[in-house]
C-alpha cells in the first residue's frame, strides 16, 4: 500500500549510498518535516530513497541540514498498514515512514546563502 506525498523537509544526517543487487545506486536520506510553533510544534521523521541519477546528485550535493522539497510515494508496512517498525540499537522499538522519491528540489540550506548547483541548461536541480 502506498500514497503520494509532497513535503518540505530537512536532512537529518548525511546521505547513505549503496548499490542494489542489479548494481544500481540507491541513496537513503533521513529527513525531518516540522510543523507548528512553540508547544504546538511537531516533527515527523521519514526515510527517503533516491535512485540512479537522483541518487548520484543527492549523494554529491545534499548535506545534513539542507532543505529539500520532495514528491514521492509513501510506503506502508504490509502487515500493519502503518510505518515500518524496527529495533533501535538500544533495543527499543522505532518507526520509520519510508518514501520513494519521484521528484525533488534542493532548496537553499538554512543559514547558507550558497545557491543549489546548476545544471548545464541553467535549471537548478
Amino acid at each position: 500500500m502506498s500514497h503520494e506525498i509532497e513535503m518540505h523537509c530537512r536532512a537529518g544526517k548525511e546521505p547513505e549510498a549503496r548499490y542494489n543487487p542489479d548494481g544500481k545506486l540507491v541513496v537513503s536520506l533521513s529527513v525531518a518535516s516540522t510543523e507548528g510553533y512553540g508547544d504546538n510544534k511537531s516533527t515527523a521523521w521519514f526515510r527517503l530513497s533516491f535512485w540512479e541519477k537522483d541518487a548520484e546528485f543527492v549523494n554529491q550535493y545534499v548535506k545534513k541540514g539542507h532543505l529539500l522539497f520532495i514528491k514521492g510515494r509513501l510506503n506502508f508496512d504490509k502487515t500493519t498498514g502503518g510505518p515500518r517498525i524496527y529495533k533501535r540499537r538500544d533495543g527499543t522499538d522505532g518507526t520509520s515512514f519510508e518514501v520513494k522519491v519521484r521528484e525533488f528540489e534542493l532548496l537553499t540550506p538554512k543559514g547558507d546563502n550558497t545557491p543549489a548547483p546548476v545544471e548545464e541548461d541553467g535549471i537548478p536541480f
